[in-house]
């Protein structure tokens, strides 16, 4: 979020489906473009018919979903490493 110091990859709710590599759609229409003030609701728990995928894929292959995790097992040395030099440590 601009100025305020603060990332936030993906906003509440549905930041959090979006982390956890889940597909949302509209919980009247079954589509993944909701109505404007629509509720949205996991695919797998969408009683209709509905194309969406319960998982999401990604164009970019970069992209993952748990992200942080990825994160951490590509760069969690050189965090910590800058952490302690931060710090005073070793």
């Amino acid at each position: 979020m601009a100025g305020t110091g603060q990332v936030c990859a993906g906003a509440p709710p549905y930041g959090r489906f979006l982390y956890e590599g889940k597909g949302m759609v509209d919980e009247i229409t079954g589509s993944p473009w909701a109505r404007k003030g629509a509720k949205k609701v996991l695919v797998g728990e969408f009683g209709g018919q509905t194309r969406a995928k319960e998982n999401l894929t990604f164009s970019n292959k970069s992209a993952t979903p748990h992200w942080f995790e990825t994160a951490k097992k590509r760069h969690g040395k050189s965090w910590i490493s800058g952490v302690k030099k931060r710090a005073g440590g070793k």
